[in-house]
């Protein structure tokens, strides 16, 4: 039995190391099934690639040779262009030459035209100048002239208005010196009247008129003084402020020194 039971054992044992590498077989089949099929994928992947690199490549280098040719054209129409170019610049150049040989002949003829006419000017300009300055001269002359004539001829009229001027103050200044003795000769009169009156009422000795009559006769020709007094202090005094604000001659001033020294005899 213990053998038996050994030997089911082994069995036991055994068929399930085959199990184990059955499935290991299944599971390396598996894998290597499945590696496969990766590598005919990859395959495919790198053939498709291919030939998609391929046809890139091809097109790349179709659009080079087509760049290429191009650019060679254009190089060509360039060079062409260039030569045409450099052949209308020759003509210019030949062409502008000619043109500045003409521009300068002209510029010759042009700046000895201007030397005729500058120096045509300037006999003319010379000539203006010497008529003008003559002119200005004479005219200068004559305004100095009327100017001097007219200073005169203020200066007469001042003198005439301020002689006019002068009398008519003098003979108003007269007027009112004789309104006011007038004036005060009626108050004294009607004083005396006034005094008449009352002396009427009373009786005078001979002695005491006279006295009182020579006393009133004093008094007026004080007053008639005074009065005369003060309106030639007056006059003197306006006459001086006029001789203090403005310029005298010589034959001015005598001449106010003549008509001081009358109304000063006067007063």
């Amino acid at each position: 039995m213990p053998e038996l039971l050994n030997k089911l054992t082994r069995e036991k044992e055994r068929l399930a190391a085959e199990q184990a590498a059955t499935a290991s077989i299944r599971a390396a089949e598996a894998k290597v099934n499945a590696t496969a099929e990766e590598l005919l994928e990859l395959k495919r992947a790198n053939e498709h690639e291919l030939r998609v690199l391929k046809a890139q490549y091809e097109k790349h280098v179709r659009d080079t040779t087509y760049a290429c040719r191009q650019q060679v054209r254009k190089a060509q129409q360039e060079a062409v262009d260039a030569e045409a170019a450099a052949e209308r610049a020759e003509k210019r150049r030949q062409s502008s030459e000619v043109h500045v040989a003409n521009l300068q002949k002209k510029l010759e003829a042009l700046k000895a035209h201007i030397q005729r006419r500058s120096d045509n000017t300037e006999f003319h300009l010379a000539g203006l100048d010497r008529m003008m300055s003559a002119r200005i001269h004479r005219v200068t002359a004559q305004s100095e002239n009327r100017v001097e004539r007219m200073n005169q001829h203020a200066n007469q009229v001042r003198k005439t208005c301020n002689r006019a001027l002068h009398h008519i103050e003098g003979e108003l200044q007269d007027q009112m010196a004789r309104a006011h003795v007038r004036a005060e000769g009626r108050v004294r009169y009607k004083e005396l009247c006034d005094l008449a009156a009352r002396c009427a009422k009373c009786e005078m000795t001979e002695e005491s008129y006279k006295s009182l009559k020579a006393e009133l006769q004093d008094q007026m020709a004080r007053a008639h003084v005074r009065a005369e007094g003060r309106v030639r202090y007056k006059e003197l005094c306006d006459l001086a402020a006029r001789c203090a604000k403005c310029e005298m001659t010589e034959e001015s001033y005598k001449s106010l020194k003549a008509e001081l020294q009358d109304q000063m005899a006067r007063a």
